[in-house]
């Protein structure tokens, strides 16, 4: 998660798509998950997409 510089409360999901190649980690696509939306004075994460039909190895 990515917050914005000065909140403690406002920050984004950004998920990393990576591929192996070569034996090193090649980043290949960057997408912003969840951003912030605040409603009633409460800062939530709003997703912009979901992963169903997806086909990717999860890594922790």
């Amino acid at each position: 998660d990515f917050r914005k510089p000065g909140s403690k409360d406002e920050y984004y999901d950004i998920d990393f798509w990576v591929n192996q190649k070569g034996g090193q980690l090649n980043v290949d696509d960057v997408k912003i998950h969840k951003v912030p939306v605040q409603e009633d004075g409460i800062w939530t994460q709003v997703p912009r997409y979901t992963f169903e039909g997806m086909d990717f190895d999860v890594t922790n």
